[in-house]
């Protein structure tokens, strides 16, 4: 999830601000002089804590006041997850739980694909294999949906 900082423009005569300093949840994610910054990588559904003081040219820095944001809501859940084993591969089916998802493909939960269709076909696996299967959903937005997992085990060859 993206977060759109935007800091106004402070004043204090004599010199005008020469920088910014931003802190999410505690940790320095941008120093420079751009007034506006995009905080990536946040979870959705999530609170964050966001802190941006101006600073001089010596380094002083104004008061700083933080705020406290929460993400968009996480996307659904795919829906129906099942596995089909074949021949060193298994078939991946699932239902869209809404309109405009990709979604995360994950075997043992290491991503393998991308991909918008609801159905994947894992290749490559070795005869009686068993694994676990995750699909998550992703919205434009980035946030990632709690995953929906199945085991299933190809057969012996």
């Amino acid at each position: 999830m993206t977060i759109h900082v935007k800091a106004k423009r402070i004043y204090d005569p004599p010199e005008p601000s020469d920088g910014y300093r931003v802190l999410v949840d505690s940790a320095l994610r941008y120093l420079g002089t751009a007034r506006t910054l995009a905080v990536t990588g946040l979870a959705c559904d999530s609170v964050h804590v966001i802190s941006v003081r101006a600073l001089d040219m010596v380094s002083n820095r104004s008061p700083s006041r933080p705020i406290w944001v929460r993400t968009a809501a996480c996307p659904p859940s795919p829906l129906g997850l099942v596995a089909t084993p074949q021949s060193r591969a298994v078939t991946l089916q699932w239902s869209a739980p809404a309109a405009g998802l990709s979604y995360e493909v994950l075997v043992n939960g290491r991503l393998v694909r991308t991909t918008a269709a609801t159905t994947y076909t894992v290749s490559g696996l070795a005869c009686a294999a068993t694994k676990t299967f995750s699909v998550e959903s992703v919205d434009s937005a980035g946030g990632v949906s709690a995953p929906a997992g199945v085991v299933a085990t190809t057969p012996t060859c």
